[in-house]
């Protein structure tokens, strides 16, 4: 028997309602996430750009053969990359010129400074932290750096690193601790508590 009215190729209301249904919850699922990946939370960013100067100033030294500094400003929360001074082996962490522990002192040679007019690989990268992120603290080589107002970390071309311990303080109180492993300069990030 055939049926009253004939059937045409299409879909139905109810099928129609079904996929628009099934949309709509994966869009309400998936938004979350979306929003969370445009508007990071600062201590998010701020993990992140600390983990990006870190990488950077290691992959620096090891691919142009010379040392780079890592420059922190504990109390504005800047951090710079740049190519570290020649005789930067008379400096020790805090940039003064006492030798640290175990160096020997040898002649001052004429060398560029850092930060001076370079090629365009040794540019300084910088990154600011959040008005919402404070520094915590900054341990260069086992000595607090947080009070000064510049602490300096070397990344050598053979990889090795100054010890840096940095804990990040968030204005919800989140701490998130960042640690660079001195003899590969890798960074690894913990909670802290």
């Amino acid at each position: 028997m055939k049926p009253a009215y004939p059937r045409n190729r299409a879909f139905t209301l109810i099928e129609i309602m079904l996929v628009v249904a099934i949309i709509g919850i994966a869009l309400a699922m998936g938004m979350p996430a979306i929003y969370r990946k445009a508007n990071p939370e600062p201590m998010t960013q701020a993990v992140q750009d600390v983990l990006e100067v870190c990488t950077q100033a290691r992959a620096r030294a090891i691919l142009n053969g010379v040392a780079m500094e890592l420059r922190i400003y504990p109390h504005t929360g800047r951090f710079e990359v740049v190519q570290a001074p020649e005789d930067a082996d008379l400096l020790n962490a805090n940039g003064t010129n006492a030798p640290a522990v175990g160096q020997s002192v040898r002649a001052e040679s004429n060398s560029s400074v850092a930060g001076s007019p370079a090629s365009p690989n040794h540019s300084p990268l910088t990154a600011q932290l959040s008005e919402r992120v404070v520094i915590e603290m900054c341990d260069i080589n086992f000595g607090e750096y947080k009070d000064e107002e510049m602490a300096r970390v070397r990344f050598h071309p053979n990889g090795i690193c100054d010890q840096l311990t940095l804990v990040l303080r968030s204005d919800n109180n989140e701490f998130k601790k960042i640690a660079l492993e001195e003899v590969t300069g890798l960074a690894e990030v913990s909670n802290f508590k």
